[in-house]
This record gives structure tokens, C-alpha cells and sequence, in this order.
């Protein structure tokens, strides 16, 4: 172009890499809509993200060229933390709430507390599976306290420790089948 006349922005590698994703699935014989109604929502945002990108920049070149340098040092960091943003698609964050989801469902400890940062960092809301880590949590630390209880009364071959611990170890899930035989020997002797 001549002079004064900018360039267009150019589509960064984000915005490429869906565009990219959109034509693939373009291509297909048997279009997944649902799937280019979210590559076109995440192709949106990336596009304004990038205008904004290029506006801060044409700001900060402009105040380069004032000699402004307080206004092009804030320019400047507005702009770092801009391109530091990272956009979450649509596609990762139904990723985030299905493995969340399954996480819940299982009532898995390890895989809550690996499903909560991740829909977290993708803006799902993880409330619910939170209190459910920490129910599960508790859930867990009981069970350990019961069957600790109940190896210590089996130690003791005391049947009145058995009849106590054998039901607290039950209502916490513990395998009681070893201590119920203990106490059954120990009854009969």
C-alpha cells in the first residue's frame, strides 16, 4: 500500500488454526453443525481478540512515535497481558465439564481434584464437585480412621472392641469379613 495506508490485520495462528478446523469439518460429507456453530463462536472471539491486539499496537506505535513513553510504557503492558490471554473455545470448555462430570459421577478423589483446576481455568463453575471433593475427602478419612479401628480391636481379639468397630467399619465401606470371623472365634471360645 502507499502511504498512511495500514495493513489489515492478519489472522493470528489461533484464529488460523480454527479457520482451519472449520474448512476440515466444511469438507466432511456429514457436517457436524453443533460442532461449526461453536468453531464460528470461538472464531469470532479470537477475531476480536486479535483486533484488539492491533489496536493496542497502532497505539503503542503511535506513542512511540510522540515520544510519549509513559503512555506507550502503559500501552505496553496493557498489551502483554492481552497476548497473554489465552481464549478458552467452546470445545474446551465442554471438554472441562465432561471430564468434571465424569469425575463427579465416579466420585474419584484424584480425578475431582484434576477435573476442578481445569473447568476452573476454563470458567465453568465447580461448586458442586468441590463440596463433592470434600465430601469424598471426609468420606475417605473416615474409612481409613474405621479400618484403623477395627485392626486395632482385631489385635486385641476383644469382642467388645469387635462388636464396636466391625458396624462403624461397615457404614464407612471396609471389608469387615476377616474381623466378623475373629469375633465369631473369639465368641465361641
Amino acid at each position: 500500500g502507499g502511504a498512511g495506508v495500514e495493513n489489515p490485520v492478519l489472522p493470528s495462528e489461533a484464529a488460523r488454526a480454527i479457520k482451519s478446523e472449520m474448512a476440515a469439518e466444511m469438507a466432511k460429507s456429514k457436517k457436524d453443525f453443533k460442532r461449526l456453530k461453536q468453531l464460528k463462536a470461538d472464531l469470532d472471539a479470537q477475531c476480536k481478540h486479535d483486533a484488539k491486539i492491533a489496536q493496542l499496537e497502532a497505539r503503542l506505535k503511535t506513542a512511540m512515535e510522540k515520544t510519549d513513553f509513559d503512555v506507550a510504557d502503559e500501552l505496553n503492558d496493557e498489551l502483554k497481558a492481552l497476548k497473554a490471554t489465552v481464549l478458552v473455545t467452546a470445545a474446551e470448555v465442554a471438554a472441562a465439564e465432561a471430564k468434571l462430570k465424569a469425575a463427579m459421577e465416579k466420585r474419584s478423589i484424584q480425578l475431582l481434584q484434576k477435573a476442578i483446576p481445569q473447568a476452573e481455568n476454563c470458567g465453568v463453575d465447580t461448586a458442586a464437585a468441590t463440596a463433592l471433593l470434600r465430601q469424598c475427602e471426609q468420606g475417605e478419612a473416615a474409612a481409613k480412621s474405621a479400618a484403623a479401628g477395627l485392626k486395632a480391636a482385631m489385635d486385641t481379639r476383644s469382642i467388645q472392641l469387635l462388636q464396636k468397630a466391625i458396624p462403624q467399619a461397615e457404614n464407612c465401606g471396609v471389608d469387615t469379613a476377616a474381623a466378623k470371623e475373629l469375633l465369631r472365634r473369639c465368641e465361641q471360645a
